[in-house]
């Protein structure tokens, strides 16, 4: 994390808790006695961004080593919402038969791909239309991007 963003994960999570407050479970990945590990925990969907392509794959295979890939076998055994937002390009044909599989078993793929017809004016721009979309598969309403609308 903080190779990617310039920032230890100490430091997002500080943030989270102050910005959530009572919203926040963080979880430890070795600890595949979780609530989060048992299709009884009852959850709205979840999400992985960004997902790696070993994650995806070890979903896809159904091989849970960690809470992460637990959690998601869980969320695709329950028939909630799963939504993987793959981090990697170009894309390989064991990649895509990987997401086909997750997509074939109700996931949504969402990769990293803003659209430009929302004609962006800046970075956060695209973040936010990302953060929209993958809220989108959840049903969480959320104002992220402007919608299109008919012409009247």
């Amino acid at each position: 994390m903080a190779y990617e963003t310039g920032r230890e994960a100490g430091e997002w999570t500080d943030d989270f808790k102050k910005r959530f407050t009572g919203q926040l479970i963080l979880e430890d990945n070795n600890d595949l006695f979780s609530a989060a590990a048992s299709g009884s925990h009852l959850t709205d969907g979840m999400i992985i961004a960004p997902c790696s392509m070993s994650k995806l794959a070890h979903i896809a295979a159904g091989i849970t080593p960690d809470l992460m890939t637990r959690a998601a076998d869980v969320a695709l055994k329950q028939r909630r919402p799963l939504v993987l937002m793959p981090r990697e390009t170009p894309l390989s044909q064991i990649h895509l038969k990987n997401m086909l599989t997750l997509a074939e078993c109700g996931a949504f793929i969402v990769p990293a791909m803003p659209a430009f017809y929302q004609k962006p004016k800046c970075l956060d721009d695209m973040a936010d239309f990302m953060a929209g979309r993958v809220l989108d598969c959840l049903e969480v309403e959320n104002r992220r991007y402007a919608r299109w609308k008919e012409e009247e």
